[in-house]
């Protein structure tokens, strides 16, 4: 029984788009051109006797799934690969992050929000700006090669902190890496620690 009383019976079908008004003005509508089902800003979706799980989008500020009192899986063939438990992200396997090549430059500004990882080959003295899109408990790591003919020597400005005070000396021979590992304790504090020509 749709709303406003008309019946539909088993045998019956829908050959054009089918609206259902919602009590916020905010429809659920089959559109068929677009073979979707389309539920509107604060649209619930539940399943389960107890409504155990609910999805919705709300008004462009956030996607919700909530799954009320057992584990939310993600699987891949059957098998569980990552699952929301109490307490926090159980995963099964291996996670990786992809790195990201920085362009060179006389600074170089890291767009936190591109990837945890990433990496450039400085041809002179470069200065690493203050991070962009810095986000608290964000880590990764940041891999420094030494273009041609070495001898370059990177600094950093003030939200970088290194143990002592000042970044240790880098590698000076071209081809060597270094690798600074960071972890964004608050927003212009990143603590980081230096590994020296792991090449």
């Amino acid at each position: 029984t749709l709303a406003g009383g008309v019946d539909v019976d088993a045998a019956s079908n829908f050959n054009e788009d089918v609206t259902f008004t919602s009590a916020n003005s905010n429809n659920i509508i089959f559109d068929k051109s677009d073979n979707s089902l389309e539920f509107g800003d604060d649209c619930l979706l539940k399943m389960g006797a107890g409504d155990d799980l609910k999805i919705k989008h709300n008004a462009g500020s956030f996607s919700e799934i909530n799954a009320a009192a057992a584990d939310l899986q993600l699987q891949r063939a059957n098998n569980v690969k990552l699952s929301i438990v109490t307490g926090g992200i159980s995963l099964t396997g291996g996670a990786a992050s992809n790195i990201t090549a920085l362009s060179d430059g006389s600074t170089i500004t890291i767009d936190m929000s591109t990837a945890c990882h990433h990496s450039v080959t400085i041809a002179g003295n470069r200065t690493f700006n203050n991070p962009t899109n810095q986000v608290v408990g964000q880590s990764g790591s940041i891999f420094i090669e030494q273009g041609s003919g070495g001898n370059h020597v990177p600094s950093f400005q003030s939200n970088f902190k290194f143990n002592g005070g000042s970044p240790p000396d880098f590698s000076t021979t071209a081809g060597q890496v270094d690798r600074v590992d960071y972890i964004i304790k608050a927003s212009g504090t990143i603590h980081c620690a230096v590994s020296i020509n792991v090449s």
